[in-house]
């Protein structure tokens, strides 16, 4: 099995456009006083927006970073035969997602990272917020794409992770990266 991996060259300074569908990422921002320290500050920066979208031949994700930067992986799986690729695409554009995002900080920085999944399916989302918890008692034996999903609970070790469901017809975010595939 061998996987390619592709960084767009599409990295946005800013998402002025944003529609008013999209106010999960803007909604969240608040002023704050003079009064705050650099460091509390920082950390309040180490928040990440991960859209992911996938097919049965390739993935893709788009990392937003304080509502500002853009950028946008994609790949393929060129596994043949494989019965379970579109869902070992989703789970692959979730990890390089955040293979991405953390391989620019440290170990102690990283478990400040606050990372929202975005995805218009449910699989991602049951499989954080439900089935880890329960797979991973069994070091997730016998579950299809085994190796990802152990990859995928030891990066949810280093960082803080949450989804969100998000249908693409609201989000222009997934729709561009829908629509980049």
């Amino acid at each position: 099995m061998s996987k390619q991996l592709e960084l767009s060259d599409k990295e946005l300074s800013d998402t002025s456009e944003t529609s008013d569908n999209d106010q999960e990422e803007g909604s969240n921002v608040k002023y704050f006083s003079k009064d705050i320290d650099e460091h509390t500050m920082k950390l309040m920066l180490l928040r990440f927006q991960l859209y992911i979208h996938s097919s049965s031949t390739n993935w893709a994700c788009m990392i937003v970073e304080n509502y500002h930067k853009r950028l946008i992986l994609k790949g393929k799986e060129l596994t043949e035969g494989n019965d379970n690729t579109l869902l070992r695409n989703e789970l692959e554009s979730v990890i390089n997602g955040i293979e991405w995002i953390l391989s620019s900080y440290d170990n102690d920085t990283r478990k400040h990272v606050k990372i929202v999944i975005h995805e218009e399916g449910t699989y991602v989302i049951n499989l954080i917020n439900t089935w880890m918890k329960e797979w991973k008692l069994t070091n997730f034996k016998g579950r299809p794409n085994e190796d990802l999903l152990i990859k995928l609970n030891n990066l949810m070790k280093e960082c803080n992770i949450s989804t969100q469901w998000t249908a693409t017809n609201k989000s222009s975010k997934l729709q561009e990266l829908k629509n980049n595939m």
